[in-house]
């Protein structure tokens, strides 16, 4: 049966009302004084009446209820009104669309929030504007984004594009202009210069007005006179001067050197400078002021045609003798050194005898052998050494090519580098550069290439790969080719593969975590799910668990703490909770009232009076 509770006006501050099961309260011009309140609690509440016409006059109105509160509006409106009546603004229904409105024209709709205790605005929709959207920080676009305005401004210092542009030009049609770039190696700038006119693009044909080249730099090709009008002479340049620097063509150089060679040798006398000879005849003349030449040069090769040059006892130099190939039979050459210089590759030096230490020239050339007379024959490679060549010292090889060679080892006792590979470039490009290149007829998917392994000792004196880097062919096709490089580890006495860094992930394999020191940004999703922005702890939905505390009753002797100081209260239940709330009296504590650290709640001065009741509610993972 239910029962109705008829109230006429009480002064009593702790009048209430209740009964076991279900019932209703009509309510109507229900008033509280300053410090009281009214509190409607249950699993329902109907309230009938005008809340307009019929007021609830209080200093603050709290619905407070332990699950949901809906608002169910036959209207389809919640309207939201200040002091005086005025409407402010309201959530409608729309045609099932939900719609927030601010009704004051001209009236901003404003979004705040707490960013570490400071209360800050994150969005402002100006209504004045047509809803001019203004953001407080960061906007992320998942999707695409699309401006449908004719002007887009971004007062930003850089622009970061991962592809290109792509521009559609007046007309929307298939047809539009994408400016893109080569993936860059290094860092480039390109600078558009302060001046107005056309971009010139290197496979276009242009005109090109007042513009110098730097002929020291560049190469310019097919050019003829006409292009180089009055900058080149194309006439007589008999009588140019000394210091004229004028280009001439080909044509003028050609009519000036005709003109000084006469067409036949009738105007020949003795003392010319000029001698001729022809089919016809040979005329001897004498030649004046012949000149010495104590340094003469060779403009071209010099055949011996098989013939021996005999240099005595003259010492032969020069910078590189070059190759040749006549046998010599040297002699004693054991206080006399013959050639001094490069030697170069000479492909048969003949037979060396005489006494047991040889000389083929000093320094920088073949040096001192010391193997007696056992050199015949000597080819390129020093195929006649019946010893192993070592090098000692300090050596600098240029340009060489080591081939079919087993293996190279480079043994010492130092802890500083043992291989050191420097390059004097200046440039941005990379280098020094160290190539592993596997020359397979047959390359396959999961082909190993190149590997680089560390080895050392274990405590029992043997020799142990603790770990390897490999790079590995991932797919071989051609055009869509990847590659992906493998560490291995010794792990527990076995070599085991800890990670593998494929074109399109890190794959940490074999029980290899990932630790990390620092912050870690992540893009798209984890395990499936999509990580949120912002700070804080990351848990599934299905991790969460819900809380309600048991109360906890305030003693006189609290209270009287209270009145001049903060009193604790221990809830083992925000042990791990992320989002919590505290109550007095089943009533919403405010944020200034109360503070938690760990499963403490301590209580601000001035909030608990004897027998107040505290709880506490919230989310844990």
């Amino acid at each position: 049966m239910a029962v109705t509770y008829n109230l006429k006006g009480t002064t009593n501050p702790s009048f209430k009302v209740g009964k076991t099961g279900n019932g209703t309260v009509y309510a109507e011009n229900l008033e509280a004084t300053s410090g009281q309140q009214l509190l409607l609690s249950g699993t329902s509440l109907t309230w009938t009446g005008d809340i307009v016409t019929n007021s609830i006059v209080s200093t603050n109105f709290y619905i407070n209820d332990t699950a949901d509160i809906f608002l169910d509006a036959a209207g389809g409106d919640v309207i939201l009104k200040k002091g005086g009546g005025i409407q402010h603004g309201y959530l409608s229904n729309d045609n099932d669309n939900f719609v927030i409105k601010a009704s004051v024209a001209d009236k901003d709709l404003i979004f705040r929030g707490s960013d570490s205790g400071s209360e800050i605005t994150a969005l402002t929709l100006d209504m004045s504007d047509a809803g001019a959207a203004t953001f407080g920080g960061n906007v992320t676009v998942s999707g695409n984004l699309t401006v449908s305005g004719t002007t887009t401004t971004v007062n930003s210092t850089t622009i970061a594009v991962t592809n290109s542009f792509t521009f559609e030009g007046a007309t929307a049609d298939d047809f539009e202009t994408v400016l893109t770039v080569t993936d860059p190696t290094a860092d480039r700038t390109v600078t558009i210069p302060d001046a107005t006119g056309q971009i010139v693009l290197r496979d276009s044909t242009d005109t090109l007005t007042n513009k110098s080249i730097d002929v020291d730099n560049n190469t310019v090709t097919n050019i003829e006179v006409d292009n180089l009008k009055s900058g080149v002479l194309d006439t007589d340049i008999s009588s140019v001067a000394g210091t004229d620097t004028t280009l001439a063509s080909a044509k003028a150089i050609k009519t000036y050197v005709d003109a000084q060679v006469p067409d036949d040798t009738d105007g020949l006398t003795e003392g010319s400078s000029n001698l001729y000879y022809t089919d016809a005849r040979v005329q001897i003349v004498s030649i004046n002021n012949l000149v010495e030449d104590t340094t003469p040069q060779l403009g071209g090769t010099l055949d011996a045609n098989g013939n021996t040059i005999d240099m005595g006892t003259n010492v032969l130099t020069d910078t590189n003798l070059g190759q040749f190939a006549t046998a010599y039979s040297w002699g004693d050459h054991s206080t006399q050194n013959y050639l001094s210089g490069t030697l170069g590759f000479p492909t048969d030096l003949g037979a060396v005898t005489g006494s047991t230490t040889s000389y083929l020239g000093l320094g920088p050339d073949l040096g001192s052998i010391a193997t007696g007379d056992t050199f015949v024959g000597l080819v390129k490679d020093f195929g006649g050494f019946s010893e192993t060549v070592r090098l000692s010292g300090v050596q600098t090889l240029t340009n060489k090519t080591i081939t079919d060679a087993a293996s190279i080892s480079i043994a010492n006792t130092s802890t500083d580098n043992s291989l050191l590979i420097t390059t004097t470039e200046n440039s941005s490009t990379a280098g020094p550069v160290i190539t592993l290149k596997r020359n397979s007829a047959s390359p396959a998917d999961a082909d190993y290439l190149g590997q680089i392994k560390f080895k050392g000792e274990n405590d029992a004196d043997q020799e142990i790969v603790y770990g390897k880097i490999t790079g590995k062919i991932q797919d071989a096709s051609d055009g869509t080719e990847d590659g992906l490089i493998e560490f291995a580890n010794k792990k527990a006495g076995s070599n085991v593969i800890t990670a593998r860094l494929r074109s399109d992930s890190l794959q940490l394999l074999n029980g290899t975590g990932l630790t990390v020191a620092g912050d870690t940004t992540l893009t798209g999703t984890l395990n499936g799910h999509t990580l949120p922005g912002g700070a804080g702890t990351f848990a599934l939905t299905s991790s969460f668990t819900h809380f309600h505390s048991s109360a906890q009753t305030v003693t006189s002797t609290q209270s009287t703490n209270n009145a001049s100081g903060s009193v604790d209260y221990t809830f083992s239940e925000l042990s791990g909770a992320i989002h919590y709330v505290a109550f007095l009296n089943r009533t919403l504590m405010r944020a200034s009232e109360y503070s938690v650290s760990g499963t403490t709640l301590t209580v601000n001065t001035g909030v608990l009076a004897t027998d107040d009741q505290i709880e506490v509610t919230g989310i844990s993972v």
